[in-house]
């Protein structure tokens, strides 16, 4: 009637590290950091897939995500007002090591940038 299922700690390693690799990654920053907005190691690829601005500041902000070679999304957010994009297909960067910049006019800590997407391994199919 029951079945005895066992297994390996070898496999239920390798279908958690699966799990984790496809999750999704939230970073979030303010246009006052000097630091990478994302960091791809190497072999690897980001797709970004959500972005969202805040601006806090009492004038426009224009902001650049970039990584510097062939992908970067731009907006103008309005003066105390959040933008969201959903990406429906999305903008993948690439293959690391590589740094994924971000650039706003302010450089202001009123401004925050969140993005969301999906590391994978250079050879995958995301």
């Amino acid at each position: 009637m029951f079945r005895k299922v066992s297994l390996s700690l070898v496999g239920v390693i390798a279908v958690m590290a699966f799990a984790s690799a496809a999750m999704a990654t939230t970073i979030q920053t303010t246009c006052a950091s000097t630091t990478p907005i994302i960091k791809i190691p190497a072999g690897q690829t980001f797709s970004l897939t959500d972005v969202t601005i805040a601006n806090g500041d009492a004038v426009p902000a224009s902001v650049a995500i970039t990584d510097s070679f062939t992908n970067d999304v731009k907006y103008i957010v309005p003066a105390l007002s959040t933008q969201t994009q959903d990406f429906e297909t999305p903008i993948k960067f690439v293959v690391g090591p590589v740094n994924v910049l971000l650039f706003c006019t302010p450089a202001d800590a009123a401004i925050v940038v969140t993005v969301q997407g999906r590391f994978s391994s250079q050879d995958s199919q995301d």
